[in-house]
């Protein structure tokens, strides 16, 4: 970092808004794969800002550092920075860009377990997305009002705005929204009891995953999958399904994941009395 400042101080016209907007996109678009560049960057990105030292600038300076802390789940030290690059882009004029933040800092809230807060900043996200016509990212604050009233086992709610999303993005090419939506439905209409409807969602997801080389979201779609054969009794294909979800993973290096399906297989064989089997995975 010492020395990305010395050039960036040293270079004559390198710091410009636009290289701040630049690397707000490229961490975004590291996240939450390389989660150290995309701290390091951030940094950089403060730095800038100090440099130029306009509200737009500190706005998305502030807004990416907010981004990185959550994804860090460090939602306390991202909560400040969500707030001020939201006071910053309202000083600024940029209605758009205070509607965005705010469905950013809605996530954030919801991991804090400030629910009511959360429902308070989703009102302010919509009346900013609405005055800027920002039509493209209405459909995420549906996303996130839906994650959190899944949270407050507020399901018929939760399912209300994902399906508000869901048909907002029919048309759209946002694959991975797309594939958030069909997963959390699917969710909600297994805590409603609604397991055919959860098994479609469930099936649908996997085949949009497919479609689109979603690799991980096609796995987390099969372990659903494999829970609703668990909870019907359906043993032997909820393992079959675990296997090959957990093969895959394999295969990525995703040891979190080989992790979780390994649980989901020894809970299965606990049920079926599998005891030996049971602890075998557990080691």
């Amino acid at each position: 970092v010492p020395e990305q400042r010395a050039f960036i101080s040293n270079a004559p016209g390198a710091a410009t808004q636009s290289l701040i907007e630049s690397i707000s996109t490229k961490i975004r678009e590291l996240l939450p794969r390389d989660l150290d560049l995309a701290q390091v960057l951030s940094e950089t990105n403060l730095y800038i800002a100090s440099l130029l030292d306009t509200p737009l600038a500190w706005a998305f300076a502030n807004r990416s550092r907010a981004q990185v802390f959550y994804t860090m789940r460090k939602s306390l030290d991202a909560e400040p920075y969500f707030a001020k690059a939201v006071q910053l882009f309202e000083e600024a004029g940029m209605a758009g860009e205070v509607g965005r933040t705010l469905v950013g800092q809605i996530d954030n809230l919801m991991y804090l377990s400030r629910y009511s807060e959360g429902l308070q900043v989703a009102q302010r996200a919509r009346v900013a997305l609405e005055k800027a016509n920002d039509v493209a990212y209405l459909p995420v604050l549906e996303i996130a009002l839906g994650n959190l009233y899944y949270r407050l086992n507020k399901y018929s709610e939760s399912l209300e705005h994902y399906d508000l999303a869901r048909k907002a993005l029919e048309h759209s090419d946002n694959v991975l929204a797309i594939a958030s939506i069909g997963l959390n439905r699917a969710y909600v209409l297994t805590e409603m009891n609604r397991f055919d409807e959860a098994v479609q969602s469930f099936e649908l997801t996997k085949q949009h995953c497919e479609r689109h080389s979603l690799t991980l979201w096609g796995a987390m779609a099969d372990r659903g999958i494999s829970q609703m054969h668990f909870s019907r009794g359906n043993y032997s294909t909820a393992l079959r399904i675990l296997e090959q979800v957990r093969h895959k993973q394999e295969e990525r290096g995703d040891a979190r994941r080989v992790g979780l399906c390994d649980m989901d297989r020894a809970e299965i064989y606990l049920e079926l009395n599998l005891f030996d089997d049971a602890a075998n995975i557990a080691r």
